[in-house]
């Protein structure tokens, strides 16, 4: 992930969005680690379950 949108995942949380909006924004991370081979598939399930709970 690049600088810049990191920058502004971090400004969308703090300015409080939402819980919502969060997870979402968690999920994106995760499917794009998964999608690029940083994560492998049982671990990408894995935190998509816990991130819902």
């Amino acid at each position: 992930m690049e600088e810049e949108e990191r920058k502004e995942i971090t400004k969308m949380i703090e300015g409080g969005k939402g819980k919502i909006e969060e997870i979402e924004i968690i999920e994106q991370c995760i499917r794009e680690a998964f999608e690029t081979g940083r994560i492998e598939e049982k671990d990408y399930y894995s935190l998509l379950l816990n991130c819902k709970k």
